[in-house]
């Protein structure tokens, strides 16, 4: 059901900060841990200040995906 918890999907996080000037692209990706109640944890790393894109990717046990975008800005 929508807007109901997942237990049971594959969810990774990409975090990426696109080329710049003097910049070469940035890309971290990791797969995030269920920890209960239809939430989940990833642990990722931010190497430098700026703006990165945030893309989260969900994978539930029926087949549907999902990818959520954003961005953090630091």
């Amino acid at each position: 059901q929508k807007g109901e918890p997942v237990s049971d999907a594959k969810v990774t996080v990409k975090l990426f900060m696109p080329e710049m000037p003097g910049m070469p692209y940035m890309e971290h990706i990791a797969d995030a841990e269920p920890t209960g109640d239809g939430h989940y944890k990833a642990a990722v790393s931010f190497a430098m200040p700026g703006t990165w894109q945030l893309h989260i990717f969900v994978e539930t046990a029926d087949g549907k995906k999902v990818r959520l975008k954003s961005s953090v800005n630091l």
